[in-house]
């Protein structure tokens, strides 16, 4: 997570550099929505949230002393 916050940071400046360049493309819609923008952030950290937690809570599960006898 430390690096995904970052990561969707850059992405909005990038982002708001492409929308300026791709404004003559759009007909009838903002380059520049905060909603649209707000969400795709918040939906890129959900993201990046769940891809984090299902490794941690799986192995959090797992019994240190079998694991160890395993390997």
């Amino acid at each position: 997570m430390r690096l995904s916050a970052p990561g969707v940071a850059l992405g909005a400046v990038l982002a708001v550099t492409a929308a300026r360049v791709a404004r003559r493309l759009l007909l009838g819609v903002s380059p520049f929505d905060p909603m649209a923008f707000g969400a795709v952030g918040l939906l890129l950290l959900a993201v990046a949230a769940t891809a984090t937690l299902a490794p941690a809570v799986r192995a959090a599960r797992l019994d240190p002393l079998a694991t160890l006898r395993r390997q």
